[in-house]
């Protein structure tokens, strides 16, 4: 069968809301609720039409410094970041070794599963679920009469698996995208999308620019989880899963390294009002978040927004916990990730606490466990 979104009717819906921003009869809080719908939508056409080197909207970045290291929009980002929050993310390091992670850049075995093939393996997993409304929700992404699922090869450029859009004026509504990489993550990541499709539900334009947002990655990392013991109890794929869980704790330890970086970089040019490469690698290396000076990781360090890479952090120890309490009863571990969603209160430990998510408070404990069995 054939996935795509209808992308004329995508354009029909950008069409309306830009007719809806120059609407005077709609307020500034609406206008930013429309704007950001617009924008997403923009990005989502331009994801399926527009080759990523030469997006048609891209925006001139100006710099806080003469080298041109910190970009003004991640320096105003980080110093809204809060100091506990990076303290605790960064305390995590004291459990698993930045440095000594294997390598997770080899190649993975080619798998070339076709579109059906995806599709039919997500609706079978859902099915197998505990829960029988799980399956009923996302089914209507699978249609593909509905438009709402699409496939894209992805090419060099591409950093995602995949990715959800959510629209949240007027007519909530979810547009997947995945990519397909040709290896086992073909399998897993509709199912992770669909995931994020479900619980979408209980998040709004506002909400994502609370902490609560931070919160927004756990549900993805569980349900692919999931997906992966469904895969595992047909004896299937048992070498490319245990590849997958070593390079998401990879990717993670890179992310709090890159905020490590992008702090002493920050903190540096506060202090002193300029940039110096070769005192600031002095202080990396110091702090052991490098084996050896390497420029390229220190400027890559102040590309990614630092609320993407808290979002996946923060989630992720999450999902530890929620794995861990899975391995007993996944049922009560479901049960407690829809009541972290369903809570809007932007202080997201309370939430944690308040549904026995403990990484916290227990020094990361599952971190350590899941550490250790992967160097095992």
């Amino acid at each position: 069968m054939i996935y795509n979104w209808d992308i004329k009717e995508l354009k029909k819906k950008r069409r309306h809301l830009l007719k809806l921003l120059v609407n005077p009869k709609y307020n500034e809080k609406d206008k930013k609720e429309i704007m950001e719908d617009f924008e997403l939508l923009n990005e989502a056409i331009n994801e399926i039409e527009v080759d990523k080197l030469f997006t048609l909207f891209s925006k001139e970045e100006s710099y806080m410094d003469k080298e041109q290291l910190i970009p003004k929009s991640y320096y105003r980002s980080f110093s809204k970041i809060s100091k506990n929050l990076l303290r605790l993310i960064y305390s995590s390091t004291n459990y698993f070794d930045l440095l000594n992670l294997d390598d997770c850049s080899k190649d993975q075995p080619n798998y070339y599963f076709s579109f059906d093939c995806i599709v039919e393996s997500a609706a079978s997993f859902y099915r197998s679920l505990p829960n029988n409304k799980y399956y009923l929700e996302i089914s209507k992404y699978l249609n593909n009469k509905n438009h709402l699922l699409t496939f894209k090869y992805s090419n060099e450029y591409d950093l995602l698996y995949g990715t959800t859009f959510q629209l949240f004026y007027q007519n909530p509504t979810s547009y997947i995208l995945v990519y397909i990489m040709n290896n086992i993550n073909d399998l897993l990541t509709l199912d992770h999308e669909l995931a994020h499709a479900y619980f979408n539900k209980y998040s709004t334009s506002k909400t994502l620019h609370t902490p609560y947002y931070y919160l927004t990655e756990v549900e993805g990392m569980f349900f692919e989880y999931l997906k992966e013991e469904y895969l595992l109890s047909q004896h299937l794929y048992q070498s490319d899963i245990s590849y997958i869980r070593q390079e998401q704790m990879d990717i993670v330890s890179n992310m709090i390294r890159n905020l490590y970086i992008s702090d002493l970089v920050i903190k540096y040019y506060d202090k002193t009002g300029k940039i110096d490469e070769e005192k600031i690698m002095e202080l990396i290396l110091k702090k052991g978040l490098l084996k050896e000076y390497d420029i390229d990781i220190l400027c890559n360090s102040l590309l990614m927004y630092p609320r993407y890479s808290i979002k996946d952090c923060i989630s992720y120890f999450t999902f530890l916990d929620l794995k861990n309490i899975a391995e007993k009863d996944v049922e009560k571990a479901l049960y407690l990730l829809e009541e972290i969603r369903k809570d809007h209160n932007p202080n997201i430990f309370s939430t944690l606490r308040k549904n026995e998510i403990t990484f916290m408070d227990d020094n990361f404990e599952n971190l350590k466990k899941e550490y250790t069995k992967i160097k095992e």
